[in-house]
């Protein structure tokens, strides 16, 4: 019978919602809609009674407001079993039971115990995890006077980056655990999670900046100082606070009714290349330019790289390529990972 309804549906999904009453002389199609949606009722009955008694706060997911942009604009404040005329009702009924079929449960989201809280999935579980190794990290290095070295502050530079971007994750997650995700602060966790992407892969332009600073001998003295850094830093952190305002004051960032977050649409030409660009692109293009020119430099000064200074730090300054070359390759690997979603951006921009 499921079957065979959904054939129905597929048939009936290719036609307008205004002719759909054409197919409802088949009285076949109906009797099956009727036979599956008691059968949906009777299911979701009994899954609510083993739900409870596992985790009575899991959301549900309300179609009839998924249904709300199919509607009419009069019919839109009126219940869905009172519209007229019949065909109306049992066209939205078909539709409802195609958006069941198609949109995720959320009472299907697994959840993972740790004894003191718990927890969404296995995301939920990395997020928590990071946030202890970059807390046990700073405190480190509260304690430890010796370990503040510039390589080190830069280090905990990007570990800030990574433990903001895991607590603004978690956060949401506990949003969408407490309520659809759609409240007042929703646009304003999209922004911050945004940025948050943005300032971690910022972090690590700074570190490659560094690197280079530190294997040119001549740039040494003044480059490589304690003022000159932190003010490199600073100014890494007024470029991602500030980048992604343009896209939350000009209304881009909208909450996703399937994902149940706000984020800049896909199919949001403008607003997904600009994040793009400044999230990964850009950082991309610095570390593999300031890399470029390292190599250049090296190639056409061998003989004042040797002499010009002693073996320890012409073995610092190897340690120190070493180093940047790793940097090349977490951002090449970390841009490799948003490859996939370009391939979607662009299908929806070719559609």
């Amino acid at each position: 019978m499921i079957n065979a309804l959904k054939q129905d549906c597929k048939r009936l999904s290719e036609l307008p919602l205004v002719e759909l009453h054409v197919e409802q002389n088949d009285q076949t199609v109906w009797d099956r809609l009727i036979y599956v949606e008691e059968k949906i009722a009777t299911s979701e009955n009994k899954h609510d009674e083993q739900l409870a008694a596992v985790d009575s706060r899991t959301p549900r997911a309300d179609f009839p407001q998924l249904i709300q942009g199919y509607l009419s604009p009069e019919d839109k404040n009126k219940d869905l079993d009172k519209l007229e005329p019949e065909s109306k009702r049992r066209s939205i009924g078909l539709y409802l039971v195609l958006l069941m079929d198609n949109i995720p449960r959320i009472e299907m989201d697994v959840w993972v115990d740790f004894g003191f809280c718990t927890c969404k999935n296995q995301a939920m579980e990395a997020n928590l995890f990071g946030i202890g190794c970059a807390f046990i990290f700073i405190i480190i290095l509260i304690i430890y006077r010796q370990c503040r070295t510039i390589t080190t502050l830069l280090i905990l530079n990007s570990i800030i980056a990574g433990f903001i971007v895991n607590i603004m994750y978690v956060y949401q997650v506990i949003s969408q655990l407490t309520s659809d995700g759609n409240d007042k602060l929703c646009k304003l966790r999209g922004f911050l999670l945004q940025s948050g992407c943005g300032l971690l892969y910022h972090t690590l332009c700074v570190q490659a900046l560094y690197r280079f600073f530190a294997t040119i001998p001549k740039r040494q003295q003044y480059l490589q100082s304690k003022y000159t850094i932190t003010f490199i830093v600073l100014v890494q952190w007024f470029i991602s606070i500030t980048f992604n305002l343009p896209i939350l004051i000009d209304g881009r960032i909208k909450f996703e009714v399937n994902y149940r977050i706000c984020q800049v649409s896909m199919q949001d030409l403008y607003g997904f290349l600009y994040l793009s660009i400044w999230i990964y692109f850009f950082p991309l293009i610095i570390i593999i330019g300031i890399y470029t020119r390292l190599l250049i430099y090296i190639k056409q000064n061998p003989y004042r790289l040797i002499i010009h200074q002693n073996i320890f730090k012409r073995q610092r300054q190897k340690y120190e390529f070493h180093i940047f070359r790793h940097i090349i390759i977490l951002i090449i690997i970390l841009i490799i990972m948003q490859f996939p979603n370009l391939l979607v951006f662009f299908y929806y921009s070719i559609n």
